[in-house]
């Protein structure tokens, strides 16, 4: 089970954008989700799901790192 933190500009269809694009696809079964935006309008995406190690979890990441609006990631655990 992995748990991350993105951080990214809020803007319409950022949200599904990231749930279907990167983790519908790829058959990635999400455990929970939840968002948060500041009143400076950037939002936190806390994610929970179970990928198949460390170096698909990288992986996710860093196509994840390359959507427009996307600020930063982190590992919160897992």
């Amino acid at each position: 089970m992995a748990e991350i933190k993105i951080f990214c500009n809020n803007r319409i269809g950022i949200f599904s954008q990231i749930s279907l694009r990167f983790f519908t696809e790829r058959e990635i079964d999400i455990a929970s989700m939840s968002s948060k935006t500041s009143k400076q309008g950037t939002a936190t995406i806390n994610m929970s799901f179970e990928v198949g190690g460390v170096d698909a979890l990288q992986q996710l990441i860093n196509r994840l790192m390359a959507v427009n609006s996307v600020i930063d990631i982190e590992r919160s655990n897992g």
